[in-house]
C-alpha cells in the first residue's frame, strides 16, 4: 500500500500519541542551565530504530520482528520532563472492523540513519538527503504527515506532535485500548531544531514523481510549519514557519530561497512558538495540492532539538 498522504482519505480520530521507553539523559547533551537539553538521537536503543529506508518495522504488516510501538522518550536536563516523539495511535479507516492501531503512515516520527540519496519513491521515506545522515552524528528523526480541513477547523491529528510530559508519558488508556492516549501535560520552551530535507521530499520537489510535481514548473513551494498545541489538542495561535524550497518570485523574501530546493542541516528558531508550550505540531504546507490535499510528500528530519523546561 503506497504511503502517501496526499492520497489518504483522512478519517474521524481524536487526539493522538503513543506509548514511549524512556532512554537515560546520559543520550542527551546536558546544558550549563540544568533546565536547558539538546536532544539528539545519536544512543536511541537499535529496538526504536528504523530496520530499513522504509520503516518497516514501524507497521503492523512487519514479520521480522516486533513491530516498532514505542517511540523515543529524552529526559530534559535533571527536571521530572520528558519530550516524547510518538507514532500515532489512530483509527484505521480501511482496515476490517476499524481498530486503532499503531502506523508510520498515521503520522508520526520514525528513528533512522538513512542516507539513501537517489531512491525517489515512498520505500526511501526514512532517508535524509544529505550524505553524512544527521546534523551531528548519524542518528536523527523523521516526521510525517500533514494538518486536514474538517468544515470550520483544522485537525492535528495525523501530525506528527512532539510532547513535553512527565516520566511515565502519554499513553494508550489501558482499560479501553480503543480511545485516546492520555497524560500529564508539562510545559517549557522549544528554543531551536535542525531541518533537513529527505530524499523522499527532495527529489518529488525537484522532479516530480507522477502524483507530485516539480515545483520549478509551477513556480511552487513548500514548508514545514511548527505549531504550538495546548493540552486540549488545540492550537494556541503561536507558529514558526520554515522553507524547504521555494520557486516563487514573491516569496523569495519570506522564504530565504530564490528557485531552489533547501540543502543541508540548517538551524531554525522556534522561540516564537512561546515560553509555555507542552505540544509542537509538524505540519506542512504547499503550492501543489490536489483533491486530498497536499501532493508533496510531507516529511522533514529533524535533529539536535533544544529545549528549556518550567520548573
Amino acid at each position: 500500500m503506497k504511503r502517501n498522504f496526499g492520497f489518504i482519505i483522512y478519517g474521524a480520530a481524536l487526539l493522538t500519541a503513543a506509548m514511549f521507553t524512556a532512554c537515560s539523559d546520559d543520550d542527551e547533551q546536558i546544558l550549563p542551565d540544568s533546565t536547558t537539553t539538546v536532544v539528539s538521537f545519536d544512543k536511541v536503543p537499535g529496538s526504536l530504530v528504523a530496520v530499513d529506508e522504509y520503516g518497516s518495522n514501524y507497521y503492523s504488516s512487519y514479520t521480522e520482528g516486533e513491530q516498532v510501538k514505542s517511540g523515543y522518550m529524552a529526559q530534559i536536563g535533571e527536571t521530572d520532563t520528558y519530550v516524547q516523539f510518538p507514532v500515532n495511535y489512530l483509527w484505521q479507516e480501511w482496515v476490517p472492523g476499524n481498530p486503532w492501531m499503531y502506523e508510520f503512515y498515521n503520522g508520526g516520527f520514525v528513528v533512522s540513519r538513512f542516507t539513501n540519496m537517489t531512491g525517489a519513491d515512498y520505500t526511501n521515506q526514512c532517508s535524509v538527503y544529505n550524505q553524512s545522515g544527521g546534523h551531528n552524528d548519524a542518528n536523527f528523526i523523521v516526521a510525517n504527515g500533514f494538518s486536514v480541513e474538517k468544515e470550520s477547523s483544522v485537525s492535528y491529528e495525523k501530525c506528527a506532535k512532539m510532547y513535553l510530559t512527565d516520566k511515565t508519558g502519554y499513553q494508550v488508556v489501558a482499560s479501553d485500548p480503543n480511545q485516546p492516549v492520555s497524560g500529564v501535560a508539562h510545559y517549557g520552551k522549544f528554543n531551536s531544531v535542525w531541518v533537513c530535507n529527505t530524499t523522499y521530499s527532495y527529489l518529488a520537489m525537484k522532479d516530480g514523481n507522477g502524483m507530485s510535481h516539480a515545483l520549478k514548473d509551477n513556480n511552487g513551494w513548500f514548508k514545514v510549519v511548527f505549531v504550538a498545541i495546548d493540552k486540549n489538542g488545540k492550537p494556541t495561535g503561536k507558529t514558526v514557519d520554515y522553507y524547504l524550497a521555494n520557486f516563487d518570485a514573491s516569496k523569495v523574501n519570506e522564504s530565504g530561497l530564490d528557485k531552489e530546493i533547501r540543502t543541508g542541516w540548517n538551524k531554525v528558531d522556534l522561540s516564537g512558538l512561546g515560553d509555555n508550550v507542552c505540544t509542537v505540531a509538524i505540519d506542512f504546507k504547499g503550492s501543489d495540492v490536489g483533491d486530498w490535499g497536499l501532493n508533496t510528500p510531507a516529511y522533514v528530519a529533524l535533529d539536535d532539538l533544544e529545549i528549556t523546561v518550567n520548573e
